[in-house]
């Protein structure tokens, strides 16, 4: 594995050299964070599909375009080569004290408290929040975002005894979005369609389930169901825009029974 790591670490170089590639060439850390990211997802999605062999390809992917940025900041001498790699054994090292030092961890919950403390005496003392600190970033997805603050808030207790608890609150926010939506004030309405969202991505925490997922599996179901009721109604000679509602909707219906 070493020696193949060096090899895509010496192709990178090459790519990037004055007798590679005129794209790689013309990167910078600012132009490779789209492909960053679109890659990130690229495995999300290849984990959700189940795609083992699209899978490692796409986390091969992700190593070349973090590679490439790495080699970027050397050559800018924004760091000294190898200092990446230098600096994320050290942190491992230094963040799993229940292995490399004197403390154990029991569990897998033990094991997760102690990297937080150990991250969190890392940073600046005086923080105001448990969840400053914690890894969270404004340019998350919001349902990412809502998933990493109800789990570093979790761990402190702050959570539903249980997923009944949890869905009676998600079902307490629904009621308060209709209240609202019946006094059409567009500023409330937002506020507790966040409740609301926020409440739902509780409720899947507590099952084991990743609302990401979820929705993304919602989307896929959606677009298929969709996609049948189009050829369906093509088939009937009859189109979207001819169509009022009532006879969509139960167009709609029996494309999903067919499902069952």
């Amino acid at each position: 594995m070493k020696d193949s790591l060096q090899q895509l670490i010496s192709i990178i170089r090459h790519l990037r050299g004055p007798r590679g590639c005129p794209w790689d060439r013309r990167q910078s850390l600012r132009s490779m964070c789209g492909p960053l990211i679109e890659e990130a997802y690229e495995i999300i999605e290849a984990i959700r599909d189940r795609k083992r062999k699209l899978l490692a390809e796409e986390l091969g992917d992700l190593v070349c375009v973090a590679l490439m940025m790495i080699t970027i900041g050397e050559e800018k001498s924004f760091w000294k080569r190898g200092a990446v790699f230098e600096r994320a054994a050290a942190k491992m090292r230094r963040r799993h004290p229940h292995v490399f030092g004197t403390k154990r961890a029991k569990s897998a919950n033990e094991a997760l408290r102690v990297w937080h403390r150990a991250k969190l005496s890392e940073k600046s003392a005086g923080k105001p929040s448990i969840l400053h600190g914690r890894g969270l970033r404004r340019s998350f997805p919001a349902m990412l975002e809502a998933e990493k603050i109800q789990s570093i808030v979790s761990r402190e207790g702050f959570e539903w005894d249980n997923l009944y608890d949890a869905l009676d609150k998600a079902e307490e926010e629904l009621r308060e979005l209709r209240r609202e939506c019946r006094q059409a004030r567009r500023d409330r309405i937002e506020s507790e369609i966040g409740d609301l969202l926020f409440a739902i991505v509780s409720f899947a925490r507590k099952v084991g389930l990743s609302p990401e997922f979820a929705l993304h599996r919602a989307n896929d179901k959606f677009c298929r169901r969709f996609k049948i009721m189009e050829e369906d109604l093509e088939r009937r000679g009859k189109s979207l825009a001819s169509m009022r509602l009532p006879e969509l909707v139960r167009f709609w219906e029996k494309t999903k029974r067919r499902e069952k």
